[in-house]
């Protein structure tokens, strides 16, 4: 799920359940266009994964 800082939801992604959290950022791709002014993704303790510093890096 995304959302914005006063906690309204962007996208929402359902994914099966044997999926790691790190490994479901794709799902959100399709709508990552939509958010033309994110320049900043506060992710929990999952998404340490390299590949998701890559994902949230929003060129301008």
């Amino acid at each position: 799920m995304v959302v914005d800082a006063e906690g309204y939801i962007l996208a929402l992604a359902v994914v099966p359940a044997d999926v790691q959290d790190c490994d479901t950022l794709p799902t959100l791709d399709e709508s990552k266009p939509l958010w033309p002014s994110l320049r900043l993704a506060i992710l929990d303790g999952a998404f340490r994964a390299k590949r998701c510093e890559e994902w949230c890096n929003v060129q301008a």
